[in-house]
């Protein structure tokens, strides 16, 4: 499990990534730069979105944990800041500009780029540990070298399932789902949690067979 990050170092990756993806033409309907416009929203709304992820932060671990002493793992931290981002943010108004979803979207990449920056960490720290001697799980160093190393090779973007029996791509579908859950209030921390679970998990059996 990887350490819980503090706030500032959850928002000082998201502009670290966010300002790389911003270095390529990432735009909406190829008229405006939709990294930057990321950056825009983290830097206005931050001391909010702090706040908020502070509270369910200590939510999830006052009614779910056994003890609030606990540290969050990166699926339930990815879960607390993307809630956190859809409560805050509201999507801007610009006719032809941005989709009814795009406030979604954009919570969906904010939190598989907090879980991958934190597989990263995990990584490093087994890394280091081993140069320093110590025992390290040998089947889960590769595992998690591999799922990296796949990650990286899909230009850093996590690979989502296909879907079965629907003509909209897997990401469309969970930002209809996290639309009307927040819609209707019924985002679920935990709920959340597992479906950043499994999509990690899909990606790490991808690269078991890609690698």
């Amino acid at each position: 499990m990887a350490k819980e990050k503090s706030f500032d170092a959850i928002f000082q990756d998201l502009r670290i990534t966010v300002q790389d993806i911003a270095k390529t033409n990432w735009t909406v309907d190829g008229k405006e730069n939709l990294a930057e416009l990321i950056c825009d929203y983290l830097t206005q709304n931050r001391e909010k979105i702090e706040e908020e992820y502070s509270y369910i932060n200590h939510r999830i671990k006052r009614k779910y944990m056994s003890t609030c002493d606990g540290l969050l793992d990166r699926h339930k931290c990815a879960a607390a800041f993307m809630m956190a981002f859809l409560e805050i943010i509201e999507t801007p108004h610009r006719q032809g500009l941005f989709y009814t979803t795009l406030k979604e979207r954009l919570a969906i990449f904010i939190g598989l780029s907090i879980m991958a920056t934190m597989m990263n960490e995990e990584l490093l720290d087994m890394e280091k540990k081993k140069s320093d001697g110590a025992l390290v799980d040998v089947d889960k160093y590769k595992e998690c070298w591999n799922t990296i190393a796949y990650w990286k090779k899909n230009k850093e973007e996590f690979v989502f399932p296909n879907v079965i029996c629907d003509t909209n791509p897997y990401h469309n579908n969970w930002a209809l789902e996290l639309h009307y859950a927040q819609k209707e209030n019924r985002l679920f921390a935990l709920s959340l949690a597992n479906e950043l679970f499994c999509i990690e998990m899909h990606n790490r059996l991808l690269a078991k067979y890609d690698l």
